[in-house]
């Protein structure tokens, strides 16, 4: 199997009609650097797959309104490119398996599955090695704030496993809490903000709460960091004109 290029975030498509199996893998592959897109059946998977690129297909087998087997045997017949796949199935039977992969399936697991698991098996569908993969329980998120005269700084490092953004106003609203009145803000975003599959999600809320604060103008908030050297340039540039922030 090729090796895939290194990508600050890998983007996965999970085809699952049980909430519970969606919120068990998404949890486990939220702790590395994956997106994951849920579609609940297999019709809403056909209609992703069919308009965007992935780079990993999680698909069970037993789904309402087009089951696994007939939607790849649909991806097939439409010749929509395939990203690699993993099966999902509580069916062991030999048949079920033998004509998934004879669909394209990369290869299956068997219901009920642990995280270990998986993130095994996806490592093995992906031919993901240790410098492809980004485990976030290394990079443990933090949110310090200080003073520089009239300036309120906000240091953020890390990268967080589920949405912080209770905890970055928290951390602001407690530095705001020091003293009253300040005319400009630095928010300094460490680089492993680039594993977050939402990073100016995150960022848009810390402008959004500086810019209700009197005495800071707009062009006062000030973006720095290792984040800003390595982020997607389109989305950095909607992000500054939509914030009015300086970068």
């Amino acid at each position: 199997m090729q090796k895939p290029i290194k990508k600050n975030i890998y983007q996965v498509l999970l085809a699952e009609d049980d909430p519970t199996n969606a919120e068990f893998i998404n949890a486990i592959l939220g702790r590395y650097n994956f997106a994951v897109r849920v579609a609940g059946d297999g019709r809403a998977a056909l209609e992703y797959l069919e308009q965007e690129s992935f780079d990993l297909f999680v698909c069970d087998i037993m789904m309402p309104h087009l089951d696994g087997l007939k939607l790849l045997e649909t991806l097939k017949a439409r010749e929509i490119p395939m990203p690699p796949i993993l099966m999902l199935t509580a069916l062991s039977d030999h048949d079920t398996v033998q004509k998934a992969k004879g669909l394209g399936a990369s290869s299956y697991l068997i219901k009920p599955i642990g995280a270990a698991q998986f993130i095994a098996k996806v490592r093995s569908v992906m031919a993901l090695d240790d410098e492809n993969l980004v485990d976030k329980n290394l990079r443990p998120f933090s949110v310090q704030t200080g003073v520089a005269g009239d300036e309120i700084v906000i240091s953020v490092t890390g990268c967080p496993l589920k949405n912080p953004q209770g905890d970055l106003i928290k951390a602001m609203t407690a530095a705001l809490a020091v003293r009253h009145h300040y005319t400009s803000a630095q928010i300094q975003v460490g680089r492993d903000l680039i594993y977050d599959a939402e990073p100016f999600t995150k960022l848009a809320a810390m402008a959004q709460y500086l810019h209700r604060i009197p005495g800071i103008a707009h062009h006062q908030i000030q973006f720095t960091g290792g984040f800003f050297a390595e982020a997607d340039v389109a989305a950095l540039a909607a992000f500054k004109a939509r914030h009015q922030v300086a970068l």
